[in-house]
């Protein structure tokens, strides 16, 4: 990566270096051109065989969208054998280094769970998908602003879980068991994601616990979602209940939207006092059949009258265990993952 005082494009000139990892560098860097400052991350992409083009595209589709709770992607550069991208620059620090400090207050929790549930939205019903939701991607502003990064290269996770082994431990807390499967990512994994970052908000903890990735693949499969109040125990019953659905295994049990599940868990942390605007809303109420002109004759022979058939119940996900295939399978992903860390560290290289 550039070092300080070297020009990037003819146009950014490097401040400073932020972090070097096996796959992605990222330095602040100021436009020359605009005159404001940039945080520039440079993918080793050719480094992951087969995934640059893809890589690329996600960029592109990353620095269309804009929302104020979302770091803005600037530009796409391909550099060399690289892809750099250039981002907004957020003075401040991230969730998890607040989080070194402890647990946050409830109120504080939940106004940045709600700006990041925001962002999350917005994605989604764009149909991009975030897949690397975790406190160290929470960027909290020194102007109070609330922003999720690494939009430009969600689907790239992958790519950045495997630049070591604690990196790999670090992401899968936050991965929703399906994954481990290989399933696609899709919103509900990324409210899974959400919701863990919540329970660690909120008790100081991870919600997920493990010394390898192997270990957590094994506690997300297996073990039932995280009980709030065994590390909290000051916290409603409501509230743990609102995060076990958020992280509940199968993802047609997680609530719908990001947005929804903040929403609960204000609701479960405040009630009364949670703000009118982000209490669930109300199930629709069925308006009143209008009564007949003349009620017709009682049935003289009811014994008689046709019964309906017992509409049966709708198909749906099974519940309960998961299928005895699953656990290997998830287990030789991750093992894969490691495997393939491993190898990364070994070639060296920033």
């Amino acid at each position: 990566m550039a070092t300080a005082s070297q020009t990037i494009g003819g146009r950014y000139r490097v401040l400073h270096s932020v972090g070097t990892g096996g796959m992605a560098s990222v330095v602040v860097a100021e436009d020359c051109v605009l005159g404001r400052r940039v945080a520039i991350k440079r993918l080793h992409v050719e480094r992951v065989a087969g995934f640059s083009g893809r890589f690329r595209r996600e960029a592109r589709i990353g620095a269309s969208i804009s929302h104020p709770n979302l770091v803005a992607v600037y530009d796409v550069l391909p550099v060399d054998d690289d892809l750099l991208l250039v981002m907004e620059y957020v003075e401040g620090r991230t969730l998890a280094e607040a989080l070194g400090d402890g647990r946050l207050e409830p109120s504080r929790a939940l106004e940045i769970l709600g700006a990041a549930a925001a962002g999350l939205d917005h994605l989604h019903e764009r149909g991009v998908i975030h897949r690397d939701i975790k406190p160290s991607n929470i960027l909290l502003g020194d102007a109070g602003t609330v922003k999720l990064a690494d939009l430009g290269i969600a689907s790239a996770a992958e790519m950045t879980r495997v630049t070591q082994t604690g990196a790999v431990v670090g992401t899968a807390r936050y991965l929703a068991p399906e994954l481990f499967a290989g399933a696609d990512a899709g919103p509900a994994s990324d409210i899974y994601a959400l919701a863990a970052v919540a329970f660690e908000a909120l008790s100081g903890r991870k919600a997920r616990e493990g010394e390898t990735p192997v270990a957590i693949a094994r506690s997300a499969t297996e073990d039932p979602p995280p009980n709030l109040r065994q590390a909290w125990p000051q916290a409603p019953a409501p509230a743990a209940a609102v995060l076990r659905r958020g992280m509940a295994r199968d993802p047609a049990d997680r609530p719908a939207t990001a947005g929804r599940l903040v929403a609960e868990l204000e609701s479960a942390l405040l009630g009364d006092r949670a703000p009118a605007s982000t209490q669930p809303a109300p199930s629709p109420a069925v308006p009143p059949q209008a009564e007949p002109a003349s009620p017709p004759a009682p049935d003289p022979s009811p014994a008689l009258a046709p019964t309906a058939a017992p509409r049966p119940a709708p198909a749906g996900p099974r519940r309960g265990r998961r299928p005895g295939w699953l656990i290997p399978v998830a287990l030789a992903a991750v093992a894969a993952i490691v495997f393939a860390a491993v190898l990364l560290t070994q070639a060296g290289g920033p």
